[in-house]
């Protein structure tokens, strides 16, 4: 947790991106939708195929090198450490204010790549009225 004391406010980053399940995704959006209201926003990086020492030495690897390369990153190549730090410092700023219990996939296009036709999800007709309440029971910003 890092206390930026910004106007009362905190900002997050977790590794909650790391998590493969959906269920632990689950839990990190439970815990923004829970901690938003206390003023501290809960966002995650899900990072893919960034250049790391670690990445490095499976890189120098046959076996390993040749099933990470043929991993699917639509942009090619490998992201660097900075771009991710670049989106961390993003996540931490006043200007990432409204942002709030979001996963951002820095990932050089893997999610699109795999979820192609996940988003949008349609939304059932007879869930519309839920959704609707549960819109107007969110208190209004000052």
């Amino acid at each position: 947790m890092i206390d930026f004391g910004l106007s009362g406010k905190r900002a997050v980053v977790s590794g909650a991106g790391y998590l493969p399940e959906r269920s632990g995704l689950g839990w990190f959006t439970s815990l923004a939708l829970a901690e938003a209201g206390a003023g501290i926003r809960l966002n995650t990086p899900a990072p893919v195929a960034i250049l790391t020492p670690l990445l490095d030495k499976q890189l120098s690897t046959p076996k390993q090198a040749k099933r990470i390369r043929a991993f699917p990153v639509p942009i090619g190549g490998f992201g660097g450490a900075g771009q991710l730090a670049d989106w961390m410092l993003f996540m931490l700023s006043d200007a990432a204010d409204f942002l709030c219990g979001s996963v951002v996939f820095v990932d050089g296009g893997s999610d699109a790549y795999f979820r192609a036709d996940d988003w949008p999800r349609r939304a059932p007709a007879y869930r519309l009225l839920t959704y609707l309440k549960r819109f107007r029971g969110y208190p209004a910003s000052a």
